[in-house]
């Protein structure tokens, strides 16, 4: 009885254990499938995760890009606001001066209502030096030929060539010439009567050799007031148009006594 006793106790010490090592391996598997489960939601997290700082960096990396874009575009705005409103006041000083010389004039009283220099005004402080600007004399120049329009053809050259300069200094379009000639009362149709084959060759071509002008200009690179009527220019080999004014072709020549380049027309030219 005894032994029965012992083998049920022994049989049920072995169930339990059994039973506990079935319940740890059970509880232990699910514990190792949670984990499993929980590690891979923590890797497609992890991913899902890189993936996302990935396309941030991308998005950041066009963000930089498209904002240097807008950078240089907005500077290139900005610089092409600056350009037309310096070439609206330069247009703006040219019209206001051809009707009224005293804009030209200033505090300083360098020049006279025909756009002339005042020889008796000497420019001996810096700020009459800053007055008379290269472009104050290029619109003095365009003052002084008006004052002598209409006076044949070799004026309108003058002023062809003038006005070529105007707007190689200013950046002037087209139709801030036209605006000028309008407030000087001059007809566009009047320069295309000016163009002249006198001491042209084919193409357009002037003949090489020096020549003399018959009115005074500008340099083309100071302004300087240092051109005058009856001075030699030299015109060298293939001199051909460097561009035109309402259709008169304008050429380059040197100016003698300085060496400097001038513009000019054909009608300006004689022997």
């Amino acid at each position: 009885m005894a032994r029965l006793y012992l083998l049920i106790f022994i049989v049920g010490i072995i169930g339990i254990v059994g039973y506990g090592a079935k319940y740890y391996y059970d509880t232990t598997q699910n514990r190792i499938a949670v984990l499993t489960k929980n590690n891979t939601t923590l890797k497609i997290a992890i991913e899902t995760s890189e993936k996302s700082i990935n396309n941030l960096k991308v998005n950041i990396a066009k963000m930089a890009t498209l904002n240097k874009a807008l950078q240089v575009d907005l500077q290139k705005a900005e610089a092409y606001r600056d350009e037309l409103r310096s070439k609206l006041s330069k247009l703006d000083l040219v019209v206001e001066a051809l009707k009224d010389s005293k804009v030209l004039e200033g505090k300083e009283g360098l020049i006279d209502e025909k756009g002339k220099r005042i020889k008796s005004v000497k420019i001996d402080s810096d700020e009459k030096a800053a007055a008379y600007t290269p472009f104050v004399r290029l619109v003095a120049n365009i003052k002084r030929l008006t004052a002598k329009l209409p006076g044949g053809g070799s004026k309108l050259g003058s002023f062809a060539s003038a006005l070529y300069l105007v707007k190689e200094k200013a950046n002037l379009s087209e139709k801030g010439l036209e605006d000028i000639c309008e407030k000087c009362n001059i007809e566009i149709l009047d320069f295309l009567n000016e163009n002249n084959e006198w001491f042209l060759l084919e193409n357009k071509q002037l003949s090489p050799g020096l020549y003399r002008i018959q009115n005074a200009k500008l340099l083309n690179k100071s302004c300087s007031e240092l051109v005058w009527a009856k001075d030699q220019v030299r015109i060298k080999e293939d001199c051909y148009p460097i561009g035109n004014v309402f259709g008169v072709d304008i050429y380059e020549a040197i100016h003698v006594k300085t060496n400097q380049d001038v513009y000019i027309t054909a009608g300006e030219l004689i022997r």
